[in-house]
């Protein structure tokens, strides 16, 4: 054996215990599963590069070679069944689409209230006055949002027709990740919030850490945008400076809500790349808003200002007093630091936080 093969053999190996190694620490962890195209690759990628190390050796090994190509044809079969099944569920949301609304849900038949018969409050129901089939009226379960009020023939609105439901539902996410924490956050919990069934979530996300991402990336830009419409309105010294001290001692600023949200993808941002991908958006647009006006040292501070008193708020349950932070921001800005040209104060410098 040569030593342009021992170093072959060596690499491949490695590449099939990393591949096999990650995938089945991404399934443990909870991370990924079954479902997902990337850990089914990472059986096909391991278990090949196993069997071409079985078949290289001299002499074959053929339990383990066997083994291997069994295995990687399992992960081929699961990588296979995971697209027939996403393309299943594709062309019947598409033919749902092309049909007529009123086939697009099955009506349910109206089922008589007999089983409410026994109940000892209840009076037997009784066959209706008009000879038509169903409950009579019973005390108690009539009127509005009555149980014989309900249209059980009534089809529930399509999401296509219902275009403000994914936007309650963001804003629902929204809602219990201030009250709850992402920990405490479950898309039954978001369901009930923003009142739709449970499974309409999936219509719309992937899953609960698609709409937590969603929840988020819709907090963060409204942030910023009202950040940036008033950075815009301000034309010299004062109304820049006065700028950010609205934006220090705002509603969106000072409220518990707002406050909780950012702690939370602050939280996230330290171990979470999708989301630190986010805060880190969020933090070069509002840095970008400031810079239009004072120079990038002064942005710099300023922005961490910002952060601390978002700290400052949460931990210790209180806001700072107005003319407390518009002294420190008159200190924090002085003349020579305003350009005034209305655009950002060159390129940002480069970000070694996180």
């Amino acid at each position: 054996m040569t030593i342009m093969e021992l170093d072959v053999m060596t690499v491949t190996g490695l590449i099939a215990s990393v591949a096999l190694l990650a995938g089945f620490a991404l399934l443990t962890l909870g991370k990924l599963t079954a479902e997902h195209y990337t850990y089914q690759w990472l059986n096909v990628i391991g278990a090949g590069f196993l069997a071409y190390s079985a078949f290289v050796t001299e002499p074959i090994n053929m339990g383990v070679f066997l083994t291997e190509v069994i295995w990687s044809l399992i992960g081929v079969y699961g990588i296979f069944k995971i697209w027939r099944k996403r393309r299943v569920r594709l062309h019947r949301h598409q033919a749902l689409q092309r049909r007529p609304l009123r086939h697009r849900v099955r009506l349910g038949r109206r089922r008589p209230l007999r089983h409410l018969a026994g109940l000892p409050h209840l009076p037997a129901p009784q066959r209706r006055a008009d000879g038509r089939g169903g409950p009579a009226e019973h005390p108690g379960l009539t009127g509005p949002g009555s149980v014989t009020d309900m249209d059980h023939d009534a089809p529930a609105p399509h999401p296509r027709h219902d275009p403000e439901r994914r936007d309650r539902i963001i804003d629902a996410a929204l809602d219990v990740i201030a009250d709850d924490g992402v920990e405490g956050t479950s898309l039954r919990k978001i369901a009930a919030r923003a009142g739709v069934p449970l499974g309409s979530l999936t219509y719309y996300f992937d899953g609960r850490e698609d709409l937590i991402t969603e929840a988020f990336l819709r907090f963060t830009d409204l942030s910023a945008a009202e950040f940036r419409a008033a950075s815009a309105a301000a034309d010299d010294l004062a109304s820049a400076r006065e700028t950010v001290v609205s934006a220090l001692t705002s509603e969106s600023t000072v409220e518990e809500r707002g406050v909780s949200l950012s702690i939370e993808i602050y939280a996230l941002a330290l171990r979470a790349p999708r989301y630190r991908a986010i805060f880190l958006r969020w933090v070069r647009r509002c840095r970008e808003a400031m810079s239009r006006h004072f120079d990038w040292p002064t942005t710099l501070v300023l922005d961490s200002l910002y952060e601390g008193l978002l700290i400052h708020r949460h931990l210790q349950n209180h806001a700072h007093d107005e003319a407390l932070i518009r002294l420190a921001v008159e200190r924090i800005t002085p003349p020579e630091s305003y350009h005034g040209t209305g655009e950002p104060a060159g390129p940002p410098p480069e970000e070694r936080f996180l």
